[in-house]
């Protein structure tokens, strides 16, 4: 192939809707989400973690494991219909977030099987204020956004099954706030939180690395546009202002959640793929066109 100068380069989003054959092949006949596998998933609760959850069930043969606080298993059963044979609702989380518990409950939910994949995916918003007029408070407030993700890593990280032919993933939802911030009257405190999150990745990738070198990829998708709950088929995008941190002037593109599950269904997938031998660093950042392209490549699918 040759390249010349001020040639544009690639785009993977752009491929994942060019090689729509790959793609659906790997949608329909899943490796790394198969039928022995167990995925973790928290903030089921949620917008984006319902989203998730939905994707997995609908699109991998992987069993779901969805965390949730105490006591609020059945009732989130209930609310969400009939439930599925490879949904299991896991109570494990304490009102005050604590997760000492959440070893036995998952233990008991799967038996002797490990835990092949992890979604850590919590929400919660941090004070918005000028940086300028924030005091030692709001600023530890702002930290303690990011403690979930490190209490669900040291309450399942024991749980993963290292050395897995089915190549563990560990994978972060974080929020593209902390690489630029559009609105600071109203989102520094959440750019700070999400910035000490990117850290605390990292801070995984390193320990991980040194203990078991690549046997767990972790990745991180940091979206960068809105996202709503589907209220059925077609609610894949919306037009609206319908966001607190916005002008009602301002008509902001939403996207449905589920979008951001078969994102990482294929991002799960391709880690699988390349196994060991592939990059720990993965970070996909999922702005308007990856949206755009993945709901283009589900339509495609549904017409096939």
């Amino acid at each position: 192939r040759t390249f010349s100068f001020g040639a544009r380069r690639p785009n993977p989003v752009e491929n994942f809707a060019e090689n729509f054959e790959t793609v659906t092949r790997r949608v329909m006949d899943p490796i790394a989400l198969n039928e022995a596998t167990v995925t973790l998933v928290s903030g089921y609760s949620g917008i984006v973690g319902a989203g998730i959850v939905s994707a997995l069930l609908s699109q991998t043969r992987t069993t779901v494991v969805a965390v949730v606080r105490l006591p609020d298993g059945d009732q989130q059963e209930q609310e969400r219909g009939a439930p599925h044979e490879r949904l299991l609702i896991v109570p494990g989380i304490a009102a005050d977030g604590s997760m000492d518990g959440l070893p036995d409950a998952i233990g008991r939910a799967i038996g002797g099987r490990k835990i092949s994949h992890v979604v850590s995916c919590f929400g919660g918003r941090a004070p918005g204020k000028l940086l300028s007029s924030m005091d030692d408070g709001d600023v530890l407030a702002s930290a303690t956004r990011s403690l979930p993700h490190l209490r669900l890593l040291k309450a399942v990280t024991p749980l993963v099954d290292v050395g897995g032919e089915n190549h563990p993933t560990w994978v972060f939802i974080t929020g593209m706030l902390g690489e630029r911030c559009f609105l600071p009257e109203k989102l520094t405190g959440m750019t700070l939180s999400n910035s000490l999150l990117y850290g605390m990745i990292v801070a995984f990738r390193a320990e991980l690395s040194q203990a078991v070198g690549n046997a767990i990829r972790v990745l991180e998708l940091r979206i960068g546009s809105m996202l709503h709950k589907p209220r059925g088929p077609g609610d894949d995008q919306r037009v609206g202002s319908g966001h607190p941190a916005m002008p009602a002037s301002m008509k902001m593109k939403s996207f449905s959640s589920e979008l951001v599950g078969r994102l990482l269904v294929d991002s799960i997938e391709k880690a699988g793929k390349r196994g060991a031998a592939g990059s720990a660093a993965d970070v996909v950042r999922l702005t308007d066109a990856e949206f755009e392209r993945a709901q283009q490549v589900y339509d495609m699918q549904c017409k096939r």
